[in-house]
């Protein structure tokens, strides 16, 4: 089944539209010489609209999702493990983590910062955006592999809708609250760049 979440909230609706359109043509269509008055007893049978059904689903399902805001994120700054002089603005679950590391989000700008920072620093990886995915694509040629990072939305402690991207997850992020970064601002022996 298609992943709706990376879709931003006002495209799912204009796609429930069109998933709703589809649906109820197909249900009030005629089905060969069974009738009209047969036709629901037949519609099970219909792949397509078994397809139309799962698809207007699956759009209730991820618009009901986004009413319950399931996926609300903290922001914070985050930096690559011990490196606490370039930080990147971005929007993570605190209680989740890979092997203790943050697993941060970021809008299309921050992430396009951090995948600039990462190009430029490091000889082993190059960065593309795929417009038409809507993900950026990460080379790793040291190892020879390919991250992508599908872009989706999520709410803040707010309620603000972003779409971000999940990039360098599997990657050493520390994760630093603003009054961290205020506390490491005011400490002398830090010059923090805020990218």
């Amino acid at each position: 089944m298609t992943d709706y979440s990376r879709y931003k909230t006002e495209t799912l609706i204009k796609m429930r539209e069109k998933a709703y359109d589809k649906y109820y043509e197909l249900t009030i269509k005629p089905s060969g010489t069974w009738g009209d008055g047969m036709r629901l007893s037949k519609l099970p049978q219909h792949k397509k609209w078994e397809r139309a059904k799962e698809r207007l689903d699956a759009i209730d399902a991820e618009l009901e999702r986004r009413k319950n805001k399931t996926l609300i994120m903290q922001e914070a700054y985050f930096g690559f493990d011990g490196d606490r002089n370039r930080m990147f603005k971005g929007f993570h679950i605190p209680e989740q983590n890979w092997n203790g590391w943050a697993m941060p989000t970021f809008t299309y700008e921050e992430a396009k910062k951090v995948c600039e920072y990462v190009s430029r620093t490091s000889d082993d990886y190059e960065y593309e955006y795929d417009e038409e995915q809507d993900c950026f694509i990460i080379h790793n040629k040291y190892d020879n592999t390919t991250e992508k990072s599908v872009g989706f939305s999520i709410y803040n402690e707010n309620d603000f809708e972003y779409h971000v991207y999940s990039i360098g997850e599997g990657w050493c992020w520390d994760s630093f609250s603003i009054d961290e970064i205020e506390k490491i601002n005011n400490d002398k022996d830090f010059d923090i760049e805020i990218c």
